[in-house]
C-alpha cells in the first residue's frame, strides 16, 4: 500500500483504537475517488488492458466499531475540497440564468439517483466520491425511486463499476453522452 495510506491508518488506529484495516480501505477508497479517470494502470499492456483507479469498499462491523469515524477521517478532505469547489462556483454564477452557468463540480455525493449521477458525471470526467456511511441506505436507494423496477437501476450500478461510456436518451431530459 501506499506509505501515506499507511501512515495515516496506523497514527489514526493508534490514536482511536480502531481497526487498522477499516482506515487502510477507508483512505484507499477515498483516494482512488480524487484519482482522475485519465490516469490507469496498465495490466497488461499489449493486450490493451487498463483498470481505472474505481473502487467499492464497506466497513462490516458491530455498533460503536468507529466505522462512520473512519470514514469520516478518510474522506473530509474531499469533502473540504468539494465545499471550497462549490462555493467558487456558486459566487462565479451568482445572478446567471440556470443555462448560463458553467457545470456544477463534484467531488462526492451521499444521495443521488442513477439519473442524477449521470448527470454529474457527464459534467465531472474525472469521476467523484459516491459516500454512503450506512450499506444500508445506497442499498434501499437503489429502486428509491422506481416502483418495482429496483433491477434497471441494480444494473446500472454495476455498469458504473466498469466504467466506460454511457449514452442517455430521454424525453424529459434529452440526450447526452457520459464519457465515464
Amino acid at each position: 500500500m501506499p506509505a501515506p495510506i499507511h501512515a495515516m491508518a496506523q497514527a489514526y488506529s493508534a490514536a482511536t483504537g480502531f481497526d487498522y484495516s477499516g482506515a487502510v480501505l477507508a483512505a484507499t477508497v477515498a483516494g482512488a475517488a480524487v484519482t482522475d479517470e485519465r490516469y490507469r494502470l496498465a495490466v497488461r499492456p499489449a493486450s490493451e488492458w487498463f483498470e481505472s483507479a474505481r473502487l467499492w469498499g464497506v466497513l462490516i462491523g458491530t455498533p460503536s466499531a468507529g466505522k462512520s469515524p473512519t470514514i469520516r477521517a478518510a474522506t473530509d478532505p474531499i469533502k473540504a475540497m468539494h465545499s471550497e469547489s462549490f462555493a467558487a462556483w456558486a459566487k462565479a454564477n451568482e445572478g446567471k440564468k440556470p443555462e448560463e452557468r458553467e457545470p456544477i463540480p463534484c467531488l462526492f455525493t451521499s444521495d443521488a439517483t442513477v439519473e442524477a449521477l449521470a448527470d454529474m458525471l457527464r459534467d465531472n470526467p474525472r469521476g467523484l466520491l459516491m459516500l454512503t456511511e450506512e450499506f444500508a441506505s445506497w442499498i434501499g436507494g437503489i429502486d428509491a425511486y422506481r416502483e418495482g423496477a429496483g433491477a434497471k437501476n441494480r444494473g446500472e450500478w454495476l455498469q458504473l463499476y466498469d466504467g466506460g461510456p454511457h449514452q442517455v436518451n430521454r424525453v424529459k431530459r434529452g440526450a447526452f453522452l457520459v464519457p465515464n
